[in-house]
Formats: structure tokens, sequence, C-alpha cells
């Protein structure tokens, strides 16, 4: 029976499953769906092509969706998942004394708000369903349980977290990342990338130097706005400091990789070769090298805390890195750090390390 105020038609809405693109006018209405990849027929839920990126993945089906996780690794133009960045944002954010409120907010904007599966604009129009809720929860959960990273991350999320982390949310908009899994200069900042057009232009180094450049540029000005406690929705701070935070986590996880746009021949021709994108690395971190991006969120947080005037986690001894931060936010830095009582000295071993000591009375 149809519920009054209760009814909506899907037919003005042009994504379908894992918020790919239906391409109606080819076979008619939800007939086929564009991956960038490959095309989807959902009528015999079959991939019409074989995954272009087989040969680095002999392990893998080359039909195989999502490393057979479809939901909690969500599959951007065939390709990323982004319950990682969630996890990891959120818990170096409750150990920086964020409440839980917060530290949710924004992991999310450090994950579907910066990676923004689809190319979403905002979700004011559309409503979860019940069932959907229930199979995000069990695929998130069957995801976290061999996964030897989440021990060092909190362990596994609890299931009253989950929808609100990892999935688009229609009080925010996400407009500013549409663009975020394409081409677009902005999006290779976020991502620690470039385009295969700068292949030979810009090395993977200099790639990973501008992401680090763009990404402090992005926190300082968030701290200059909004201290973590204070940060509120659809908000530049907010915005800024989750993009910075997502940033610093796939300085590690792409090290400057070639990234290739689904339209990056222009004339609607897709084109996949000379990618070099590493699915396997998101979607499952190598443990052993997964405390480099835990130190630089840490660090960035700390030192968002320190630019907005919270100077409660600073101690006799802490270490702060300040790679990739131009000579003036070092200043900016060092002023704030003397204001609360601390000295700020470069490490002579290192030249991004600075140690902070107590000023002598």
């Amino acid at each position: 029976m149809q519920m009054p105020g209760r009814t909506y038609s899907s037919s003005t809405y042009r994504y379908g499953f894992n918020g790919k693109e239906n391409d109606n006018e080819v076979k008619g209405t939800g007939n086929q769906q564009d991956y960038g990849m490959r095309i989807y027929d959902p009528r015999v839920s079959r991939f019409l092509s074989v995954d272009p990126l087989q040969t680095k993945y002999p392990d893998a089906s080359p039909y195989l969706f999502s490393a057979n996780n479809p939901i909690a690794n969500i599959d951007v133009e065939g390709k990323y998942a982004l319950f990682i960045h969630f996890m990891l944002t959120r818990y170096m954010l409750l150990q920086a004394g964020a409440s839980e409120v917060q530290a949710n907010l924004i992991a999310h904007y450090a994950s579907v708000y910066a990676d923004n599966p689809g190319g979403v604009n905002n979700f004011s129009k559309y409503k979860s369903y019940s069932t959907a809720d229930i199979i995000i929860i069990k695929n998130i959960k069957d995801s976290q349980k061999d996964n030897p990273i989440f021990d060092k991350i909190g362990g596994k999320l609890p299931e009253d977290k989950v929808l609100k982390g990892v999935t688009h949310n229609t009080d925010i908009d996400y407009s500013r990342t549409a663009k975020s899994q394409s081409e677009d200069a902005e999006a290779q900042k976020w991502h620690s990338t470039r385009t295969y057009a700068e292949k030979n232009i810009v090395t993977s180094q200099e790639a990973v130097n501008r992401s680090l450049s763009n990404a402090w540029d992005m926190l300082f000005k968030s701290a200059s706005e909004s201290g973590i406690d204070n940060m509120q929705k659809n908000t530049d701070a907010l915005q800024n400091f989750g993009l910075a935070l997502h940033s610093f986590e796939d300085i590690e996880a792409h090290r400057g990789a070639v990234f290739r746009g689904i339209w990056s021949n222009g004339g609607g021709l897709f084109n996949w070769w000379g990618n070099e994108h590493n699915m396997k690395n998101d979607v499952n971190p190598d443990a052993a090298r997964f405390g480099i991006p835990q130190f630089f969120v840490g660090n960035a947080i700390l030192v968002h805390q320190v630019m907005s005037g919270n100077f409660k986690r600073l101690v006799d001894g802490t270490q702060i890195s300040t790679q990739g931060m131009s000579a003036d936010q070092i200043g900016q830095l060092k002023t704030k750090i003397n204001g609360a009582g601390f000295e700020f000295n470069s490490n002579g071993n290192n030249t991004y390390m600075y140690s902070v000591t107590k000023k002598k009375s």
C-alpha cells in the first residue's frame, strides 16, 4: 500500500548501483551502466569486458568486482576503496582528544567527501533504505575480519558507526569534490597522483611534493578558521581539513602514481593503459608500512591543533615533522609554539623534524 509522503520516483536519478551513471539512451532505462573502465549490464549481472588491469592482478578473476566486497570496497570507475581512510582518520582524531562526534564527522570528510564515489554533488533528494544499510554493515564487518591493520587503528568499527561514516549524507554538499576521480588538476593534489599527460613532465616525487604543499596550505587555512572541536558541516574549515588529512594518507598509498581518468581521451573514448595506481594497496594496505600514514595524520592533527590555539598536547620532547611546509608556515608554527612557552628547534640529523622543548625559567 502506498503511504502518503513516502513515495519516490527514481526516473530522474541518473546513477545506479555503486554510484555509476546509467546509460539509459543506449539500451533503455537502467539497462546499462558506465563504470569508466568497462560497461556493466544489470539485466544479466555481467560486465561486457574483462578488467583492463587483469594482468596486474593474476590472482583475481578478470571479471571480479570490488574484490568480492561490493559495498565496503566502493569501486570508483572500477578501481578504488575508501573505508581505510575513514577508519584511520577517525582513530587518530580520537587519540588526539577529539570527541567521537567530531572524529566521525571529520573522518567522513577525509574519506567519502574527499574520494567522492560517483562524483556526487549532493544527496539532498535521496534517502537510504534499510535493506542497503544491512548489506553495508555486513560487508564492512567482513572486510575488517582478517585485516591486520585494523589492530593498529582501534579494532573493528561498531555497527552503529558504519552508516554515517562511509555512505553519502543527505545534508552534506559534495560539489567541491565532484571531479575527485578524474584528471582534474586539484584532484591530483588531493590524491598524490599525476595525470598520464604529466608522466614525462612531472616525476612521482614532484607529484608527492605538490600534494604535501597543497595539504599544508589547506590545513593552515582550516586552522585559521576553526578548531577541530568547533568544525561544522559544509564549511571551508572542515572541507579543507578533511582533504588535507586525505592527502597525507594518499602520499604513502599512491606515491605520485600516474592516474588516468575516464574521459582521458577527450572524445569520450576511454583508455586505461599507462595507469600506475595500485588498487591492492588501497584495499589492503601493507601492514609493515601502515605506520607511515599513521604518523603523517597524527602529525597533521597536532599541527592543526597548535595553529588553532589548542596546546594541550604539547609536551617536552614532542616531535613534529615539517616536511612539505613552506618557510613561512614553519615560521607561523614556531611563533605559536614559542607563545605557548616552548622552544621549537630543528633536529640536526633530519631536516624536516623539529623538537618541542619547554622553555627554561
